[in-house]
């Protein structure tokens, strides 16, 4: 049974994101116990123990090949955290004042951190409204999908999620899982975050289209 990958784009050093999704330490050791707080270890924590499946949170690291990512096995699967909102072709790495990331930086941190295209497995981005277009803007889902695959990786299959998310499991109408909230609250479950899933069919782009902000002009060889 393959793993869970948890990808911040973003490094440990991303102030606001280690201290909402990271295993956070005050100045006396001790971990954050809010439920704000750490919310990578929440699911983590959670899939072991009820399930014993394994989840692993990775930080983006600059320059570096992470052997999760290089040896990655085709049915792991990864999940792009962050915050969402509809038609943005953008995440968000904290509720408050957080580090914005383009689906075009997701991408090249992947690659640059290893990520072979040879991925058959899933990769989910599991943010808010991430499958929810608006007003004829792609959601970030579609966006990252087309990127990622104008860039080689087509072997693998992308999905988004339409509304708000839960970031971990929590209780509700049919028990502990991961819901749909209505107003992004905890008083009420629209139904669970899996019933919201709905997988991204990429969009073959032209080459021009393919280009990083880094400012290539066509997809590096593996």
């Amino acid at each position: 049974m393959g793993k869970i990958i948890f990808y911040m784009p973003t490094p440990t050093t991303d102030a606001r994101a280690w201290l909402e999704y990271g295993d956070y330490q005050d100045e006396h050791g001790t971990y954050a116990t809010s439920l704000t707080r750490r919310k990578n270890h929440r699911w983590i924590q959670h899939l072991w123990t009820e399930k014993q499946k394994e989840a692993i949170q990775v930080w983006y690291q600059p320059g570096v090949k992470v052997p999760d990512l290089v040896n990655i096995a085709n049915d792991d699967q990864i999940y792009i955290r962050g915050h969402g909102f509809p038609g943005t072709e953008s995440i968000s790495m904290a509720k408050s004042w957080g580090t914005k990331v383009g689906h075009r930086f997701v991408v090249d941190r992947l690659k640059e951190n290893g990520l072979p295209k040879t991925f058959t497995g899933k990769i989910k981005c599991y943010n808010c409204n991430s499958a929810s277009w608006f007003d004829g803007n792609r959601s970030f889902a579609q966006a990252l999908a087309d990127y990622m695959y104008g860039w080689g990786y087509d072997k693998c299959t992308y999905y988004g999620y339409r509304g708000k998310l839960d970031s971990y499991y929590k209780e509700g109408l049919a028990g502990l899982h991961k819901y749909v909230r209505a107003n992004g609250g905890d008083t009420d479950g629209v139904c669970r975050a899996s019933d919201a899933r709905v997988q991204i069919k990429p969009q073959d782009l032209h080459p021009p289209q393919y280009a990083s902000i880094s400012g290539l002009k066509k997809p590096i060889a593996q």
